[in-house]
């Protein structure tokens, strides 16, 4: 693998350890809702890298997670779709002002625990998978 492509898998994982980071502290910090939007982008930038891994070629500028695990080559068998997808549905909602209310009153520390473990798991095996 040429420098220029590692460099390229580098910058996805730096910024997706920063992302789970924040995942984290805005777990700690009660911020419920964000924590679930930190998660997908900590998975997107991970799926981004191994994209690029893959393909040798920029990541597309897309956000959903189970079309990235697609084009990364990843199978249902390998990782959970149906918790990408939810997971990608709150990266899109808290987007939008009118939307964010109606979250905010859903997603609670049970919920974003939840979803930040799982999230930190896929995290982790993305990661080795990168190595």
């Amino acid at each position: 693998m040429n420098s220029g492509i590692k460099q390229d898998i580098q910058y996805w994982v730096n910024i997706a350890k920063y992302d789970i980071g924040t995942a984290f502290s805005l777990l700690k910090s009660k911020r419920y809702l964000y924590v679930l939007f930190m998660c997908q982008q900590a998975v997107e930038k991970m799926l981004k890298g191994i994209i690029i891994l893959k393909t040798k070629e920029f990541p597309p500028r897309i956000h959903d997670l189970v079309k990235l695990a697609e084009l990364a080559g990843l199978k249902r068998k390998d990782i959970d779709f149906e918790f990408l997808d939810r997971l990608s549905f709150y990266y899109i909602e808290t987007r939008y002002p009118e939307e964010q209310l109606k979250l905010h009153k859903t997603v609670s520390r049970k919920i974003a625990s939840i979803y930040y473990k799982e999230t930190k798991r896929i995290w982790l095996w993305l990661n080795y998978l990168l190595k």
